[in-house]
C-alpha cells in the first residue's frame, strides 16, 4: 500500500480531479436515466411517435402531457448527460497522459527517479497500470451510462441494435480514452514539456480518431445490404436512397427520373407498391451489425492507444535525462 501510494504521489491533484469529474458524470448520468424511468408512459405511445405519429386512439390520450415533459428531459438534462459521459474519459485521459512523463521530465523529477529505478520500463509501468486502470474504468462506466441514455431516447429499440451514436457511447469510450492517454504520454515524452505536448497530442490525437473513424466507416459500409424502404427498422444505418424497378433493378433516382420521370411524383415514399411497380428502396446496414462495428472501432481505438504505449516505454528507454 505505502507502495501504491508512493508511486501516485506525484499524480495526487490529476487524480483527485479525475475521481471528481467521475463522480460528477455518474451522478448526472444516473440521474437523468432514473428520472426518465420516472415517467410512466406506454412504450406503444413512443413507438407511435417515432414512426410517425401513428393514431394510438385512448390508449396515449392520457398521456401526452406526459411525452411532451419527457421530450423536455432529454433534451434539458439527458443529452447534456450523454455530452459528459463522452468528454470526461476524454478529458481525464489527456490530463492524465500529459501529466504522466511530459510535467515530469520538465520538472526534471525523473533524473532521480530513473537513477534508483531498477529500470526505466520498470518505473513506467509502475507509473502508467495505475493511471490506465482510472481511465478505463472510468471510460466503460461513461459508456455503460451512454448507452443506457440511448435506450431511453429512443424507446424500444435495443441500443445494442442502433447505429446511432456508434463511436460516442459504449465500449469506443473506453477505447477512445485509451488512445488519448496513449498518444499524450508518448508526446509528452518524447516533448518533454507540457503545453507543446498538450497542442502537439491534440493534433495527433484528431488524425489517430479521424482514421480509426474513415477505417471503421468502410467496414459499415461493406456490411449494407440493399431492400425497399419498408424493409429497414429502427436503428439500421440507412446509407443510400435508391428505386426499385418493376422489373427489381435498383438505380439511382438520377437514373430513375429518366425512365419514369412521369411516375415518380405518385409513388409511395414508405417503400410499398402504388400499383405502378416502382418503389422506393435504400442501401442499409441491418442494426444488428452494429455489435460486430463496435467492436471493430474499438479495437482500432484502442489497439491505437497500445500502440502508442509501446512507443512511450522505447522513448523513455533512449531518453536522455536533462
Amino acid at each position: 500500500m505505502n507502495r501504491l501510494r508512493a508511486i501516485l504521489r506525484p499524480n495526487r491533484p490529476e487524480l483527485r480531479a479525475a475521481l471528481i469529474l467521475g463522480f460528477l458524470m455518474v451522478a448526472a448520468g444516473t440521474g437523468a436515466i432514473l428520472w426518465l424511468q420516472t415517467f410512466k408512459i406506454p412504450e406503444e405511445c413512443f413507438r407511435g411517435q417515432i414512426l410517425g405519429g401513428e393514431d394510438l386512439g385512448a390508449l396515449c390520450l392520457p398521456y401526452q402531457a406526459a411525452m411532451l415533459a419527457y421530450g423536455d428531459a432529454l433534451g434539458n438534462v439527458a443529452n447534456p448527460a450523454a455530452i459528459g459521459t463522452l468528454v470526461a474519459p476524454i478529458v481525464v485521459a489527456l490530463v492524465m497522459g500529459i501529466a504522466a512523463l511530459a510535467r515530469e521530465i520538465e520538472q526534471q523529477t525523473t533524473n532521480f527517479a530513473w537513477s534508483i529505478a531498477p529500470s526505466r520500463a520498470t518505473w513506467l509501468r509502475d507509473r502508467l497500470i495505475p493511471i490506465l486502470v482510472v481511465v478505463l474504468v472510468l471510460g466503460l462506466a461513461g459508456g455503460w451510462l451512454g448507452d443506457m441514455l440511448m435506450g431511453l431516447r429512443l424507446r424500444g429499440v435495443d441500443p445494442w441494435r442502433n447505429f446511432e451514436g456508434l463511436g460516442l457511447r459504449g465500449p469506443a469510450i473506453a477505447a477512445a480514452a485509451l488512445l488519448v492517454f496513449g498518444i499524450a504520454a508518448l508526446v509528452g515524452a518524447a516533448v518533454g514539456r507540457q503545453l507543446p505536448a498538450l497542442l502537439i497530442s491534440g493534433a495527433v490525437i484528431g488524425f489517430g480518431v479521424y482514421g480509426a473513424i474513415t477505417v471503421s466507416d468502410a467496414w459499415v459500409q461493406g456490411d449494407a445490404v440493399i431492400g425497399t424502404y419498408d424493409q429497414t427498422a429502427l436503428g439500421d444505418k440507412v446509407l443510400d436512397s435508391l428505386i426499385r424497378t418493376p422489373e427489381g433493378e435498383y438505380i439511382s433516382w438520377d437514373v430513375a427520373y429518366t425512365r419514369y420521370a412521369s411516375k415518380l411524383d405518385t409513388i409511395n415514399y414508405d417503400g410499398t407498391d402504388d400499383g405502378s411497380g416502382i418503389r422506393v428502396a435504400t442501401r442499409y446496414v441491418p442494426g444488428d451489425r452494429y455489435p460486430a462495428a463496435v467492436a471493430r472501432l474499438s479495437g482500432l481505438l484502442g489497439g491505437g492507444g497500445l500502440a502508442a504505449i509501446a512507443l512511450t516505454f522505447l522513448v523513455v528507454h533512449r531518453r536522455r535525462p536533462y
